[in-house]
């Protein structure tokens, strides 16, 4: 059949290099199924093209925001809300281009329109890819608390670079007086209502979305991937050399009844790439009672000994061909908690930023570092999580392959000794237990093998990278460099 072609060429047996390379292929494969599903998940998390009215509200609070310095006592303020034009379709400012990143929401505020600081973003929320990453990493800086006093310093301050003197309705020694945090507060309610849907959602995308976490993905696809395919060669085959009497529910020898039918059976089985566990037993069970100076095998007893020790070698089987899957499951975990010490690792580096005077800064600092945190416990939760469902999906092929292998064991023991003679010495040495291999790559399939990883890997590269300019900007860098040389 060529579904049992198509399993045995995609999970047979192999050895040395042809094992490797196919195991990287189907890696490749998943990765790219776990690239897409991270695209699907954001394009859910991220709905492109439906608040439309969320960016007008932004902008009405923006004009509430300047008008804050009659407030002040005369304290001119400029504040603007920007965003990407795709996620607020509303005719919003852009935030403009950042490297390696695409800023979704932010914000510009100053004492003066037309000071430099007017012009340098505020992120709020944005998506990062630098050029080594595989993902858009959804970055999360400015929330309402650090936004409100990022107006504040600014729409209430004589002078805002006075950290000493800087007084804000949190964060600061000398606080505000009530009249100025109330309407502060007032604000920060419109814009959490405003906000409120994104804040959550990017919360949730901090959790889940990163380079660690596609690579946690890709190695779950690959488990699951590689016990669907020992499911389907060793689990999932009906037996050929058995039948099942549906009238009486039992499963009975097929052989013997034609000897045309049984040479038949005997030649599709021998030459089958996919032999399902019945077959295998009873195949074992018609050579060791045919094969020539079988001693005490011409008892019932003999046979059942014989037979014990090929259940064991099935078992055994089992067990050395879904190692290779134990040890990826350990090594998804692994990955996981590396994640856990890089994410710790960054909220320690970034508690740097606590030793500075701006108390605005500080805040930041602060939502850096329990956004690290987020991010370290986000990545270990979702490398459980799949872990524990590749677990089940290893255990459930153990089970079922070894459920198969003690009915099968069963079934055979039950058979009838004349039966299995009668089927002869010549068409026994057919049935002969031997493991399957199938023949190493020919120079044929080794030049298809590089052809696929060479187009699998451009493929890989256009998708991750669409964006090339930090490749000219590398080639200008070493230019000037070797100018500077000479």
């Amino acid at each position: 059949m060529k579904l049992n072609k198509l399993i045995d060429f995609v999970w047979g047996p192999l050895d040395g290099l042809a094992k490797l390379a196919r195991r990287i292929v189907k890696f490749l494969g998943c990765l790219l199924l776990a690239q897409l599903v991270h695209w699907g998940l954001v394009s859910s998390f991220l709905p492109f093209d439906r608040d439309e009215s969320i960016g007008k509200e932004l902008q009405g609070i923006s004009s509430q925001i300047n008008a804050l310095g009659d407030v002040g006592g005369g304290k001119s303020i400029f504040f603007a809300f920007c965003g990407s034009k795709d996620l607020f379709a509303s005719g919003m400012d852009e935030c403009g281009a950042a490297e390696d990143e695409r800023i979704l929401l932010g914000f510009r505020v100053a004492r003066d329109k037309n000071s430099p600081i007017a012009e340098e973003v505020h992120i709020v929320f944005s998506l990062e890819r630098p050029f080594w990453s595989a993902v858009d990493a959804p970055v999360f800086v400015h929330s309402v608390h650090s936004t409100l006093r990022s107006i504040e310093k600014y729409a209430f301050n004589t002078d805002a670079n006075q950290f000493a003197g800087l007084k804000l309705c949190a964060g600061t020694q000398k606080k505000l007086d009530d009249i100025a945090c109330g309407n502060s507060a007032a604000i920060g309610l419109q814009i959490e209502n405003a906000l409120n849907g994104w804040f959550n959602r990017f919360r949730v995308m901090t959790l889940v979305f990163g380079v660690i976490q596609l690579f946690t993905l890709a190695l779950f696809f690959f488990v699951l991937l590689e016990a669907i395919g020992r499911w389907a060669r060793w689990v999932r085959p009906e037996a050929t050399l058995l039948e099942i009497d549906t009238s009486e529910r039992l499963q009975r020898f097929r052989l013997v009844e034609n000897p045309e039918e049984q040479e038949k059976l005997i030649d599709a089985f021998a030459t089958s790439n996919v032999q399902s566990i019945p077959d295998r037993m009873t195949a074992a069970a018609i050579y060791v009672a045919n094969r020539p100076n079988s001693g005490n095998i011409e008892t019932r007893e003999g046979l059942q000994t014989s037979l014990e020790g090929y259940r064991e070698f099935l078992d055994s089987e089992a067990d050395s061909t879904l190692d290779p899957l134990h040890t990826v499951n350990e090594i998804m975990l692994k990955l996981a908690f590396v994640g856990t010490i890089w994410g710790i690792s960054s909220a320690l580096f970034g508690a740097r930023e606590l030793d500075v005077a701006d108390p605005v800064t500080k805040i930041l600092a602060k939502a850096n570092m329990f956004g690290a945190i987020g991010t370290a416990f986000g990545t270990t939760l979702i490398g459980v999580l799949l872990s524990i469902v590749a677990s089940i999906a290893i255990q459930y092929v153990t089970s079922a392959w070894k459920q198969k292998v003690n009915e099968s064991f069963e079934i055979v023991r039950s058979l009838s000794l004349d039966r299995l003679l009668a089927v002869g010495p010549e068409q026994a040495r057919k049935t002969k237990p031997a493991p399957k291999r199938r023949e190493p790559f020919s120079a044929q399939e080794y030049l298809g093998l590089i052809i696929v990883l060479v187009v699998l890997g451009f493929t890989f590269w256009f998708l991750i990278t669409p964006e090339w300019s930090w490749i000219s900007e590398t080639i200008l860098r070493i230019e000037k460099l070797l100018n500077l040389d000479q």
